[in-house]
């Protein structure tokens, strides 16, 4: 899976781009969530257990996030995340933000 790196908006013909929608219900707007990832005091570097956040995008109506929003190195063979298993070391099947905020945005064409 190739990472998708934010295009600076200097200069884009907005009619030349495609939305993204939730997988799950279509949706096109998002909201910042962290994932929280356990690091282990055998890799840290300061040598103590802690965590790290990781910025990803929820949906803004149902709480889903989509795999192409997850980081690869979180994603275990390619799979996408309906197919993964919950495991300590990838990330769980059912990523959803558990109070999704109640207003959406869906555009019609």
């Amino acid at each position: 899976m190739d990472d998708i790196r934010q295009v600076p908006q200097t200069n884009i013909d907005l009619s030349q781009t495609n939305p993204v929608r939730c997988d799950n219900c279509q949706n096109e707007t998002f909201v910042p969530t962290l994932l929280m990832r356990r690091v282990s005091a055998l890799v840290s570097p300061n040598g103590r257990e802690g965590l790290a956040p990781i910025q990803v995008f929820s949906c803004n109506a149902c709480g889903h996030v989509n795999t192409e929003f997850v980081p690869a190195a979180l994603l275990k063979g390619g799979q996408t995340i309906s197919e993964q298993k919950t495991d300590d070391n990838i990330i769980s099947s059912e990523l959803k933000v558990p109070k999704p905020r109640k207003h959406s945005l869906k555009v019609e064409k």
